[in-house]
């Protein structure tokens, strides 16, 4: 009798090694968690965004703020989510023109792969006209439209649209409501059946395990070349980061991007925004009464309590009381940010 080493698994009448076990289950589990979470949207909605039907536009009506139960979520931009089924055909998507405030329309397919980008960095921020062209569609396509080719029949397409605080919410509102979807075939098909320095830069990688990581949450990441995501859980000490410290981080220079930057708050462990009496859970280049050192430089005050300095004040991003993790968010981000020109400061404490 023939016994299994210890590098396979039993099942079969040949022995399968554990190794490329666990890179089936991985390269499987991203189609099978999308569906999950593609399903969730449809049927019971999102934190701010409530459940619609397949091809059709959902948009946020406000800023996400500590009520929202999904990790790390944005404050700064509002979300529109559509899940498309292209079964039944192309659909045209129209654009409205942003009159150059950055947005960014991501495209993702059902094994959770970004394979198309609309918006500020991509196409720039003209009105424009798309159709998106399901694998192997035979038809003839407009030809006043960009065509946008999916992989997948199902696809989700996730809209952000910056929002400079409460009273900039309307505007952000108006382009959400300017933007469509519609089949460029009318027919009856159904429509919707799924089958089956202590901060890091992170780059979504080409690799097996990234699909699968990414479709154990709720979110779907952009590459890091749309919006790079940094997050930091120690200070230039390597202690944790916590409430009972008051932190300073200074930048000089501010980062160098072509759409926006700012530094969100998280609490720890559920990394959720941190409620805070001046209502404040982000700080970035957009933030009004921001004060700015001589050279250009700014220093933020991170702490539980609030500064008296007036500066410190003007320049004070609230933490929980207990452990937290800030994330710097960098849209359209300069290549200095990925070849290490661009050094991210650290988070020091400060006593005074």
């Amino acid at each position: 009798m023939t016994h299994p080493s210890g590098d396979s698994v039993v099942g079969s009448n040949s022995a399968v090694s554990i190794e490329a076990a666990v890179r089936a289950f991985v390269h499987g589990f991203a189609p099978v968690g999308n569906r999950s979470r593609v399903e969730r949207f449809a049927t019971t909605g999102v934190d701010a965004n409530s459940a619609v039907s397949f091809n059709s536009l959902n948009h946020a009506g406000g800023l996400a703020g500590p009520g929202d139960t999904s990790a790390s979520v944005k404050n700064d931009t509002i979300c529109s989510i559509a899940h498309l089924d292209l079964g039944a055909g192309p659909l045209v998507l129209d654009v409205p023109d942003t009159t150059a405030v950055y947005f960014v329309l991501q495209f993702v397919d059902g094994w959770t792969n970004t394979f198309a980008y609309i918006g500020k960095r991509a196409t720039g921020t003209k009105a424009g006209r798309y159709v998106l062209v399901p694998p192997g569609w035979p038809g003839e396509l407009p030809a006043d439209a960009t065509s946008v080719h999916c992989p997948t029949r199902i696809v989700s397409m996730v809209g952000r649209w910056a929002c400079d605080g409460v009273d900039d919410i309307g505007r952000a509102r108006k382009l959400q409501q300017q933007i469509s979807l519609t089949p460029l075939f009318a027919s009856d098909s159904a429509i919707g059946v799924i089958d089956g320095t202590g901060w890091r830069v992170r780059l979504r990688a080409n690799e097996i395990g990234v699909p699968a990581a990414a479709a154990t949450g709720v979110r779907w990441d952009t590459h890091g070349h749309e919006a790079a995501v940094t997050p930091i859980c120690t200070d230039a000490d390597g202690d944790q980061l916590a409430g009972d410290r008051r932190y300073t981080i200074t930048f000089a220079p501010t980062p160098p991007v072509d759409g926006f930057w700012s530094i969100t708050m998280y609490s720890m462990p559920h990394f959720h925004l941190v409620s805070n009496p001046i209502e404040r859970y982000s700080i970035g280049d957009r933030t009004e009464g921001l004060v700015y050192g001589d050279d250009g430089s700014l220093t933020m005050t991170l702490s539980a309590t609030e500064p008296s300095e007036p500066t410190a004040r003007a320049n004070w991003l609230p933490t929980p009381t207990g452990r937290f993790r800030p994330l710097l968010h960098m849209y359209s981000p300069n290549e200095t940010v990925f070849d290490g020109s661009y050094g991210i400061p650290p988070i020091v404490k400060s006593d005074a």
